[in-house]
């Protein structure tokens, strides 16, 4: 199950659990660097705040500060991943790429280069990008991060427990596809999914099932198949028709590029984050896919697409981009072709905690006094008289006051 969070603001808890001291605020760097255009600056505040209120300080630095050539961005990160203290753990890249370029070694443009600490094309940092070209899109893809991790939905939380595959079929059948999918229904089995779709071309499902499943709340979407820029066939799905508020999938696409990080172009992917109003979500709140086109490499597609799943459920690495590293990394390990690693990209927010079973909810008690000197507070943190271990928590008053703890 995703871990539990817990933080303070201003004496006053939000979400809580177990035992921390309290220390002064003292750190200069940020776990969570978002690299924003500046015409997304202010739209990105409440996420940089969320994050920090829940333990993962986060600062955001201005193209107009790094620069907005590829090598000014990478050299900002790099300097920073070096310096600061904490050290980024996650980049985050507001703004379209005609906005804030992506690296591009030839015709194909990836992200993974400012995540590269190393030199050696593998990523020592987990990235994301918000898509956007509009302040109403930037403000959108913030509200969907916010509200996923605020669980918006617990009124309606079965859909936590809901999955849906999809398997585009070849003629003849590919020898990955199906084998792919059922391992991945087989981690939703065993975590006790209450619905999972089987979509598959050849049974007659078609983008229709795919649309009536996310309205009805699927916390993941994968497809397996041939495709280039939309899923092809009957499974060409419109995000726009979509309908789901807050019950937003990660999506998860291996398949060739149905997203692009090429100036002036626009995909499934980007549509899936795109879609929706910041009063009324729908679509998606992450996309995991890849931005090239390659022959005969489904074998490595599927690689990747179930490393993501194995990282969620038996990695125990529970955050959207941290899930997708991993199976970039399980691939490389395997396999150790640089184009198949760097072709995979995600979009969304890459320190999203992505929900693997239903929340559970807390009754949380502490000392509502907290001192401006070393001293300790002590929080209590239940669930169903059950009491919970092993929780990260953050304290936070104003700039005075910011302290993390994970037992």
């Amino acid at each position: 199950m995703k871990r539990l969070i817990i933080y303070f603001l201003k004496r006053k808890i939000i979400l809580g659990i177990m035992f921390l001291a309290a220390s002064t605020f003292a750190q200069t760097g940020a776990k969570y660097l978002v690299i924003s255009h500046d015409n997304f600056v202010n739209a990105v505040k409440p996420l940089i705040e969320w994050k920090t209120k829940k333990g993962v300080l986060a600062k955001c630095v201005p193209l107009s500060v790094t620069g907005n050539t590829p090598t000014q961005i990478k050299s900002y990160i790099q300097n920073a991943y070096n310096t600061w203290m904490p050290r980024p753990e996650f980049i985050l890249l507001v703004g379209s790429p005609d906005l804030l370029p992506a690296y591009s070694s030839g015709y194909n443009y990836y992200d993974g280069y400012y995540a590269d600490m190393s030199g050696d094309y593998e990523m020592e940092l987990c990235i994301g990008r918000f898509h956007c070209a509009t302040l109403a899109q930037c403000s959108l893809m913030v509200a969907k991060s916010i509200g996923y991790e605020k669980s918006e939905t617990m009124h309606d939380s079965a859909w936590f427990s809901k999955g849906t595959t999809i398997v585009g079929e070849d003629a003849p059948p590919d020898p990955y596809y199906q084998a792919d999918t059922r391992y991945i229904r087989n981690f939703w089995q065993r975590a006790f999914y209450t619905q999972i779709d089987s979509f598959i071309s050849t049974q007659g499902h078609n983008a229709t099932d795919v649309i009536n499943a996310i309205n009805d709340g699927r916390t993941f979407v994968v497809y397996r198949g041939q495709s280039v820029s939309y899923w092809w066939g009957q499974f060409d799905v419109d995000p726009d028709l979509t309908n789901n508020g807050y019950k937003l999938p990660i999506v998860v696409s291996g398949t060739c590029a149905t997203m692009t990080l090429a100036p002036g172009e626009q995909m499934l992917g980007d549509d899936f984050l795109r879609a929706g109003t910041v009063q009324n979500p729908k679509g998606a709140v992450g996309f995991f896919g890849t931005a090239f086109i390659g022959s005969h490499v489904s074998l490595y597609r599927g690689t990747v697409t179930k490393g993501f799943f194995q990282a969620l459920y038996q990695d125990r690495i529970y955050t959207m981009g941290g899930a997708a590293k991993r199976g970039k990394f399980i691939l490389d390990s395997l396999y150790h072709i640089q184009e198949r690693y760097l072709e995979w990209n995600l979009l969304g927010d890459p320190e999203l905690n992505v929900w693997t079973a239903k929340p559970k909810l807390l009754d949380v008690s502490f000392d509502t006094i907290l001192f401006l000197w070393p001293t300790n507070l002590q929080v209590q943190v239940y669930s169903s008289s059950f009491p919970i271990a092993n929780a990260y928590v953050c304290v936070m008053m104003d700039s005075t006051v910011y302290y993390r703890y994970y037992r």
